[in-house]
């Protein structure tokens, strides 16, 4: 298991890509037209062979659109964590965990059951598995030769939960994981759970590994690279 990808929703997509590449010099890899489906479009930034992606709606009926009005303004809005488990073991643990999978998402190698964040008491989580595991076809068919601006990949995501000690055991059990009291390590990442507030709900932090600059919140979360 592996921290992938981290999905922040904005309302203003060009503005959103602007932090990024003028605060944090991350080279945009893809514009997935994909996601047109889901009245969205979307950007995806490369952090070694970890991702950043923006989602932005583009119809008033698209669920990122409900979902920001419902947070109040941009947020962090999904996480995807890598698993090279069958997807069958997966979905029987969610099965056995009474967690929903709202969507199956396909692509050319790649198959994401993504979960509903009612269930899992945190964050919308997608677990992906990739045919050719190093691979990552979400990100589109360049990203690995996106130029090296220091970055060595994700480190963190932080969820600000209810309950975090029983939210992390809850995911480590989805995940076929081990929780460390309020944390779940993963190969080369950790899931952070802490205490919800009225200012911060659900994904609210991200670390990168790279060039250390003080921290920066984009789309509601704070970015910190260090």
């Amino acid at each position: 298991m592996r921290l992938r990808q981290v999905v922040l929703a904005a309302a203003d997509l060009t503005m959103t890509r602007t932090l990024i590449e003028d605060e944090l010099g991350l080279p945009h890899v893809w514009a997935d037209p994909g996601v047109g489906f889901f009245g969205l479009r979307n950007a995806l930034y490369a952090i070694d062979d970890t991702f950043l992606e923006v989602v932005s709606p583009i119809r008033d009926d698209a669920p990122v659109g409900r979902f920001l009005d419902r947070a109040g303004g941009d947020a962090g809005y999904m996480v995807i964590v890598q698993t090279t488990d069958p997807l069958d073991e997966v979905r029987a643990r969610a099965d056995a965990l009474n967690i929903r999978i709202v969507f199956t998402a396909e692509g050319e190698g790649v198959t994401g059951l993504h979960l509903h964040p009612a269930d899992t008491g945190g964050s919308l989580l997608s677990i992906d598995r990739c045919d050719d595991e190093p691979a990552w076809p979400w990100a589109g068919p360049a990203w690995d030769a996106a130029p090296d601006r220091g970055y060595h990949g994700i480190t963190a995501a932080t969820f600000a939960v209810d309950s975090p000690p029983e939210v992390a055991a809850r995911w480590a059990e989805l995940l076929g994981a081990d929780a460390d009291a309020d944390a779940i390590p993963l190969d080369g990442s950790t899931l952070r759970f802490v205490p919800r507030s009225d200012e911060r709900s659900g994904l609210c932090a991200v670390t990168l590994a790279g060039p250390p600059r003080p921290p920066i919140t984009i789309a509601g979360v704070e970015l910190t690279v260090a």
